[in-house]
């Protein structure tokens, strides 16, 4: 209710309005022509008398003021960190619990003083109810938190911070840009002392690794609170001792390298654990382990080379081959007597062919083994007939393929799609590509016309048009086809780049690395589908974000941007979906954090209307994030800045209670006024209307004059 009114317009203005409409009311109703009774007179009269003097009042512009009294309470934030670190015992209790016992003890004692609002945060920030919270296992971004804070609105008088002030994630909170002046009070938890502890800071290993080739784990230790102790380290996988050994470490607070040298024999994906053997007095065993995850290659990629001829390309094909160690070559010479070794499932991971065979040289190759099973790179140089033709769309979508009956010499460029593609871009930078493509001597192309449809890609293209108008004619195209990644390579003397640059240091070697890129990518097909997952990387760390992409396309493959797509993540966590935005080009978007280390199965389904396009699935292992069990006292020093910066002030945990003596919760006065024009209001203006209208109508019925 409003305490007080107020007006703009005398007492004097107000009673002359209202005698001279009630005067002009008397005068009209005080005899009527036919007579009426004597209320109804009453009632007519009150409505024009009351119509008059709104309207007489009108005049002078009226307003009117209403005036509030309100009591104003501090506005509290207390944040409260529930990250990794806050797990950590100190003596007989934990971070998390302790905090949230100095949370729900300022909440009492302020009581109906301030308006408390309780925040939690690790490295997202979210409000909460109450304040019985368990730590997650995951960072800490303090400064992240402070600015969503600063930024909200209403913006808070005051912040309560309870941490143990290491943050492992984001800025340094001293430095994380803002102007705020909201003063900051931060409560420590945690030992400030430094505790007995011994801790992997780091562990390092090639993402990529190959079968029966030596590998190196490194990593680098420390310990703290303790000098000139012996530490032993133990290397694991599939729950296994690999290896063992002892490290020494002379003083505190400094990092000790130390490595694993280890032979891999399996392919696939390995994940290695190392584990220090914990120390006497140690509490925090959290930061002992580390993991770390290793894609183990084949030694060596068995590949199937055939021809019906010995010819130049061939036999530098060969050479080439068989230099590169991680590949085996077996070489089928004159395909219709299968000249060379006999060929075996197991052992080939890519088929090349020099020159599409004919239909009797296939069938008497095969013997019961199918080779359009496999990645295959096919090298063409010569006519093609129907049978070779439908041999050929086997691996590549190609509708058309002229022979001109004669070579032209041509030299050959990347497009625009070969010069964003690693494969045959091996050199250290653009520009030495760009030099190398220049500088490779032309080769021998004899086709006039070739036609793919979408989906293939045109890696390199001949540079002269050959008659052909202005576009360059492709020379590399990829595809796939069955889920295998397939190649094909059109022209002939490709020997040349080799053996013309073999005197130029910088490019001698090029062809040689390409063609064995080529190889090596080609055996790493992933299966072609409408739904495609990517993800960066194969591991994370719990507390990071993961971002999802999907590539979504119809049964013809092409993007489509109004799918419905979802992420479905099983994990540790539970299962839950993700929704997916759409950027564009058939791309969607999502992304979370997990919790908890372990294995994740991350999936994304597709529809389009009541259609269901496909679904895609990969597997993430979620590491156990170690920078919170770096360092884990708590960060006095950091939390005293923080406060006094802002203008507030630190506390211990044990003075948690007399942090509501430094604010002020005197309830504050505040008025709050609020001006009506009245002239100017459109609803008063209807009010006049209506009067007057009800008594126009009554007089009407009446036969008034």
């Amino acid at each position: 209710m409003p305490t007080f009114l107020q007006t703009n317009l005398s007492f004097f203005v107000v009673l002359s309005a209202g005698v001279i409409a009630a005067l002009i009311s008397w005068y009209m109703y005080r005899r009527t022509v036919p007579p009426i009774n004597r209320r109804m007179a009453i009632f007519l009269g009150v409505l024009r008398g009351l119509y008059i003097s709104a309207i007489i009042v009108f005049l002078f512009k009226p307003e009117m003021t209403l005036v509030w009294r309100l009591t104003d309470r501090m506005n509290i934030t207390i944040l409260v960190d529930r990250s990794a670190s806050m797990g950590i015992s100190d003596g007989n209790i934990k971070r998390i619990d302790q905090a949230n016992m100095i949370s729900s003890r300022i909440r009492e004692l302020a009581g109906e003083k301030a308006d408390i609002h309780n925040i939690a945060f690790d490295t997202d920030t979210f409000s909460i109810v109450h304040a019985g919270l368990d730590s997650l296992n995951s960072g800490t971004d303090i400064s992240r938190a402070l600015q969503l804070i600063e930024r909200s609105k209403p913006t808070p008088d005051a912040v309560i911070l309870v941490t143990d002030g290491n943050y492992s994630v984001g800025k340094n909170p001293l430095h994380r840009g803002t102007n705020s002046r909201i003063p900051i009070y931060a409560i420590g938890v945690g030992d400030t002392t430094e505790p007995v502890d011994v801790l992997v800071t780091d562990i390092q290993t090639p993402k990529i690794a190959y079968q029966n080739k030596e590998m190196a784990i490194q990593a680098n230790l420390m310990t703290t609170g303790i000098d000139s102790v012996q530490v032993e380290l133990e290397l694991r996988h599939d729950g296994k001792t690999i290896g063992k050994r002892d490290l020494m470490i002379s003083r505190s607070n400094q990092e000790y390298a130390t490595s694993f040298a280890i032979i891999p024999r399996n392919p696939g994906r390995k994940i290695y654990e190392l584990y220090v053997t914990p120390l006497s007095g140690e509490r925090n065993l959290q930061n002992n382990r580390a993991l770390v995850q290793v894609r183990i290659l084949k030694e060596r990629l068995g590949v199937a080379l055939l021809t019906a001829r010995a010819d130049n390309d061939y036999k530098f094909l060969k050479l080439l081959l068989q230099e590169n160690k991680y590949l085996k070559v077996f070489p089928v010479i004159d395909i219709g007597r299968r000249i060379g070794p006999r060929l075996v499932a197991d052992s080939i991971d890519v088929v090349i062919w020099n020159q599409i065979p004919s239909v009797s040289e296939i069938s008497a190759l095969s013997s019961g083994l199918d080779l359009t099973g496999y990645p295959t790179l096919l090298l063409i140089s010569e006519r093609l007939d129907g049978q070779k033709m439908t041999f050929l769309q086997k691996y590549i979508s190609v509708t058309t393929v002229n022979y001109l009956g004669r070579n032209f010499r041509t030299q050959v460029s990347p497009t625009e799609a070969g010069s964003k593609f690693a494969v045959i871009n091996v050199l250290e930078n653009r520009e030495a590509n760009q030099r190398f493509w220049q500088a490779a001597p032309p080769v021998d192309y004899m086709f006039g016309e070739i036609s793919a449809p979408g989906g293939m890609n045109v890696l390199l293209e001949t540079v002269s048009p050959l008659d052909r108008g202005e576009r360059g004619l492709p020379v590399l195209l990829t595809g796939r086809s069955g889920g295998r990644r397939n190649a094909l390579l059109l022209g002939a003397g490709f020997w040349r780049w080799h053996f013309m640059l073999a005197e130029n240091s910088q490019f001698n070697n090029t062809w040689k690395r390409i063609l064995h890129n080529l190889t090596r990518w080609m055996a790493s097909s992933r299966e072609a589908k409408n739904v495609q997952l990517t993800i960066q990387g194969e591991e994370s760390k719990t507390g990071e974000k993961v971002h999802l992409m999907t590539d979504v396309y119809d049964g013809a493959f092409e993007p489509v941007d109004s799918a419905i797509v979802r992420f479905q993540v099983s994990g540790p966590d539970g299962s839950f979906e993700i929704p997916a935005s759409n950027i564009s080009d058939g791309k969607y978007q999502g992304e979370f954090v997990p919790a908890s280390e372990g294995k994740y199965i991350l999936k994304s389904v597709a529809w389009l209307s009541d259609q269901f396009l496909g679904s895609d699935s990969l597997n993430l292992q979620v590491l156990p994030v170690s920078q919170e069990f770096i360092y884990t006292r708590q960060n006095a020093d950091l939390l005293t800045r923080l406060s006094t910066e802002s203008g507030g002030e630190y506390f211990s945990a044990e003075r948690a209670d007399s942090i509501l003596a430094k604010l002020d919760l005197t309830p504050g006065i505040t008025k709050k006024t609020t001006t009506y024009k009245l002239w100017d209001r459109l609803s008063v203006l209807l009010l006049i209307f209506i009067m007057l209208s009800v008594e126009w109508f009554i007089r009407r019925r009446r036969g008034l004059a």
